[in-house]
């Protein structure tokens, strides 16, 4: 028996972006069951499909760019016609697979990889010399922003999570668009908490404004 390894790229969009990473899964295991395709599945009492996901998205923020590594026990002709069309005819509104290919799991990169230099976009309601300061202060470690994790608040420095970030007009709104990255601890920043350092808004009007995951990499400046 062959296996091969196919990683899916999809989105998450419209209502979709406020159910659970979970129910993301579900979904996507639920689409391959209904189009009836020849996925690995585990060993054990207790078999499941041999998928991995990549992180999971702080819930509310869309993304353009999500990925899923599926191995199948036997080629896809056609990957085009046999698998992206035949799952985008039984996936829910708003999850929609963009592409498909084979990967050799021993080359490719890693969804942990892929996860760990985000690309995301917003529009914020400032204006263009505040957005313009508050990037020059992001870039120089000037903007410390706190989060409540379990019982503790942790004080972080956005600039340790920093990829970059670019700021521009775009119909009388500012658009911004910042790249994350694990800190040397290994840790992550949601977006919504980069959001209240670069606004100084508080969490819940942050967690008002929506995000969109553009792609993997970094911003160019």
């Amino acid at each position: 028996m062959k296996f091969i390894t196919v990683r899916i790229i999809y989105t998450k969009a419209g209502k979709v972006r406020f159910i659970s990473h979970l129910d993301v899964v579900r979904a996507l295991q639920r689409a391959l069951r209904r189009a009836q395709l020849p996925v690995a599945l585990s060993e054990g009492f207790s078999p499941h499909f041999q998928i991995s996901y990549c992180q999971p998205l702080s819930l509310g923020v869309e993304s353009e760019c999500e990925f899923a590594d599926v191995t199948f026990i036997q080629e896809i002709k056609d990957i085009k016609t046999d698998l992206i069309d035949v799952l985008n005819k039984v996936l829910p509104e708003g999850i929609v697979v963009k592409d498909a290919f084979l990967i050799d799991k021993n080359k490719a990169k890693s969804l942990k990889e892929l996860s760990e230099n985000v690309v995301f976009y917003t529009q914020i309601p400032v204006d263009f010399d505040f957005a313009q300061k508050r990037s020059v202060e992001l870039k120089e470690g000037k903007i410390i922003v706190t989060r409540q994790r379990a019982e503790k608040q942790q004080i972080i420095n956005i600039k340790d999570f920093l990829a970059g970030v670019k700021i521009k007009e775009e119909n009388g709104k500012i658009g911004v668009e910042f790249g994350l990255k694990p800190n040397e601890k290994g840790q992550s920043l949601s977006p919504y908490d980069f959001i209240k350092g670069f606004t100084g808004f508080e969490n819940t009007e942050s967690q008002n404004i929506q995000i969109k995951k553009i792609r993997v990499g970094v911003v160019n400046e």
